[in-house]
């Protein structure tokens, strides 16, 4: 692999997991009245209740009170830099500099370099950028055009997005074309020079006109009028015309059920990655601003040309790759053992074989131990001696590291708890960041198995982890701890703040759907679902702790 694309990669991913913990640390500096007044500016409160209508809200509104939310004229960055105890070469202190510089705007896509991110250009500003995120690479057009905030950290060779970017359609773009020049001004300089105070207003509008073109059918804002004009007119039957005026019946036209969308296996992305490996092999690049000009000399779109393996392990990889394209069980079957035949030692064959062939929880167990022996093998004690504390970063070891996951996850399914932790373990010493999310499954564990102690240690590793686990799981420890006392009150309502949803679902309030979500966000419902799924048993266990919730919701 290319040390440099590699290095690359590992810094943008080390970058992204501490600017992770800043914002919840700074979201704790916020008073307690920002998210309130924040939202009313983003017309998400009403009636001084917030009122969410998709998971794509709440980081929004965060990111605004982070970002915007001015009291005594400085944001929550100006005052978390200035009072707090930041080593001047941290990663900490790097983004901090960054964020005090953060810009939010309209951009637009000019390229896509796969398994990278995207070169675009700010329609406000008028200048251009590189703005790295690795999974936004994998869906995004060119020509897309998004609104987010950017910062661009250290070196300045590429930009960071702080949240999730807000997608516009055609409408949104014609409103920002014709209400931007009007309210903030037709001119480049009337955007780049604007006062802080102005620049926040800037933002909030940005996102008002995103958020109301996305989700106006679902959130309640200040402009409630046409809202209960709609309510008001009578419901459209299914095989009535259409009310477009098509003549069509309305299944056939605006009511027509879109078919569910299909999302590609995400480890089919380190095929792209592989195929920048190749393709950047032998050239010593200094820079990221470098490969993405290399990059894009052979195609305009920026789109990497196709991974060619060429060694038994690449071929092996590469059937594993068209075995998840495969959509029949049997096929991914058979491509999976004829990875084994070409190279006995593919780690992800014996993954998907366990996915795939196992009948039984035993079964699954044997294919995923052959995986991890496997990737021994292919990998050698050097990179393991080596590479310990960044191995994802890596492409070749997550092979290794998907088969020491799923062998672990048996091994909890079984409740044989302390094998599970050890390997769990084992995993978070060789990726520190933890890009697969161990960390919530070795909690889980400890708590199952009452090792409170060693639970506790693990939320003080991951001291900065804002999710329902973390916040939830701390509160309940504390009570087993202490009872009902302030301290627990006190994490219980930090819990219920992060996350709404969990009590709900907690006390039997709301049903749990039949299926569990594929994709999850810090703060919204799918995280809340997730997570009760996984700890219900563990709240279960505890004398007084559903009461205790019961109770504290109660005083709310």
């Amino acid at each position: 692999m290319d040390k440099s694309i590699g290095e690359e990669l590992a810094r943008y991913q080390q970058l992204r997991a501490t600017h992770r913990n800043l914002h919840s640390i700074l979201l704790d500096w916020l008073p307690k009245n920002a998210l309130e007044d924040c939202g009313k500016v983003l017309g998400i409160y009403m009636n001084d209740t917030p009122a969410f209508g998709s998971a794509s809200e709440i980081p929004a509104l965060m990111d605004y009170c982070i970002y915007d939310y001015l009291w005594d004229g400085q944001n929550v960055v100006e005052r978390y830099a200035a009072q707090a105890s930041i080593e001047a070469d941290s990663d900490e202190r790097i983004l901090l500099d960054a964020m005090l510089e953060a810009r939010y705007s309209v951009f637009a896509v000019d390229e896509v370099v796969m398994g990278f991110g995207v070169q675009t250009h700010d329609l406000l500003r008028g200048d251009s950028g590189f703005i790295m995120d690795i999974a936004f690479s994998e869906t995004a057009v060119a020509g897309l055009v998004f609104a987010g905030r950017v910062i661009t950290p250290g070196d300045g060779e590429f930009s960071m997005t702080t949240g999730a970017p807000l997608i516009a359609d055609a409408a949104i773009l014609k409103r920002i074309a014709k209400e931007i020049p009007e309210q903030f001004g037709s001119r480049l300089s009337d955007i780049a020079k604007m006062s802080r105070e102005k620049a926040a207003e800037l933002s909030a509008f940005i996102i008002r006109i995103f958020l109301e073109g996305n989700a106006s059918s679902r959130i309640p804002y200040e402009d409630i009028t046409e809202q209960e004009m709609a309510r008001t007119e009578p419901k459209v039957g299914r095989n009535n015309p259409c009310p477009c005026g098509s003549g069509k019946k309305y299944k056939k036209c605006c009511g027509k059920v879109a078919e569910p969308m299909h999302i590609p296996d995400w480890r089919l992305m380190e095929r792209n990655l592989r195929g920048i490996q190749k393709l950047v092999g032998g050239h010593d690049f200094e820079s990221t601003a470098e490969v993405n000009a290399f990059l894009r000399q052979f195609n305009a779109k920026g789109h990497i040309p196709d991974w060619t393996p060429e060694t038994p392990s690449e071929q092996a990889q590469e059937l594993v790759y068209k075995g998840l394209e495969a959509p029949e069980k049997k096929e991914r079957i058979r491509l999976a053992m004829e990875a084994l035949k070409i190279y006995q030692d593919c780690p992800d064959a014996y993954v998907l074989l366990a996915e795939e062939a196992a009948e039984t929880l035993e079964q699954a167990r044997n294919w995923y131990q052959r995986g991890i022996e496997a990737g021994e093998r292919a990998l050698g004690p050097k990179v393991f001696a080596e590479s310990a504390g960044y191995f994802w970063g890596l492409i070749e070891t997550r092979p290794y590291m998907r088969a020491r996951e799923g062998l672990a996850d048996c091994l909890f399914a079984r409740g044989e708890y302390e094998a599970a932790i050890e390997h769990y373990r084992g995993m978070l010493q060789l990726n520190t960041n933890d890009n697969q999310g161990v960390r919530y499954k070795l909690l889980r564990c400890l708590m199952e198995k009452n090792d409170i102690d060693a639970a506790e240690e693990l939320l003080d590793q991951y001291k900065d982890e804002y999710s329902a686990v973390w916040y939830f799981t701390r509160a309940l420890i504390s009570f087993i701890q202490q009872g009902a006392s302030r301290e627990a009150n006190k994490q219980l309502r930090k819990a219920m703040k992060q996350n709404p949803y969990v009590v709900p679902y907690l006390l039997g309030e709301r049903k749990m759907p039949l299926d569990l979500p594929d994709r999850i966000g810090f703060g919204d419902e799918d995280e809340a679902v997730s997570y009760v799924a996984e700890f219900a048993d563990v709240w279960l266990g505890i004398p007084g702790a559903l009461a205790w919730v019961k109770m504290t919701q109660g005083k709310r």
